[in-house]
């Protein structure tokens, strides 16, 4: 029992350490998972999908990487069904480093951002819609005293991730 318990507290607290992205090229966004998707909602796009695929590139000293996310349900935003992603780290940086290439065929929820011109998301701001992923996602939003639209949407979705994860 105090594993499992152990296990969810961990997989919260890393998902939070992970939230403070830049909505914009300048501006450092802090705060809790929905305060994020809040502000996302009304500046960027909040999304359901899969990434088809990704391709890095290297240029100079910066790892560039482009990636097709497949949309099937967009949130906030009002997406198409397909979307071109970017992200770049610089060559040797470990950490923070945008990794999506891993994510390629795992369903999850996206928090976009548009900060130079191109769809984006930071490491904090997917979430696999796997048992730990929608764990994560319950713990951090039920609490919520007053969920927008979007926070109870996303909440439904991971309710939902842990109700078909149930024999």
């Amino acid at each position: 029992m105090w594993n499992a318990l152990l296990r969810r507290a961990a997989a919260g607290l890393a998902i939070l350490l992970l939230i403070a992205p830049v909505a914009r090229s300048t501006e450092v966004v802090t705060g809790t998972l929905a305060d994020r998707l809040n502000l996302m909602a009304e500046r960027g796009a909040v999304v359901v999908g899969r990434l088809a695929d990704a391709q890095l590139v290297l240029r100079g000293k910066t790892v560039e990487g482009t990636g097709t996310l497949e949309v099937e349900r967009s949130l906030t935003g009002g997406l198409p069904p397909t979307v071109t992603l970017r992200w770049s780290n610089e060559v040797g940086l470990v950490c923070p480093r945008v990794d999506h290439q891993r994510l390629v065929g795992r369903r999850a929820v996206w928090i976009l951002g548009i900060p130079d011109g191109a769809w984006t998301a930071r490491n904090g701001d997917v979430t696999v819609l796997d048992r730990r992923g929608s764990d994560a996602l319950v713990m951090q939003l039920a609490p919520v005293a007053s969920p927008s639209a979007v926070v109870r949407q996303v909440l439904d979705i991971a309710y939902a991730g842990l109700a078909s994860d149930i024999p």
